[in-house]
């Protein structure tokens, strides 16, 4: 079950990242963050080259660059 979430959010970061793909979104998920204005995450700590985190405590990898464009994106 994991590796088909991470597997879904690589295909999504690909889309995202070499697509012009805009996504749109039903009404009830606008709602949805409307009302959930931060979302948490928690990665593996030794998942590399998907994920980690370095000595320093920094979240690093290929899903924390992802979550780092999809976060620009909402600025």
């Amino acid at each position: 079950m994991y590796f088909l979430r991470i597997f879904g959010f690589m295909i999504l970061l690909n889309s995202l990242l070499f697509a012009s793909v805009s996504l749109e979104l039903t009404q009830e998920e606008k709602v949805w963050l409307s009302k959930h204005k931060e979302i948490r995450h928690t990665g593996d700590s030794d998942w590399l080259p998907f994920e980690a985190f370095s000595e320093n405590g920094e979240y690093i990898g290929i899903i924390a660059d992802g979550l780092e464009v999809i976060q620009k994106t909402q600025d």
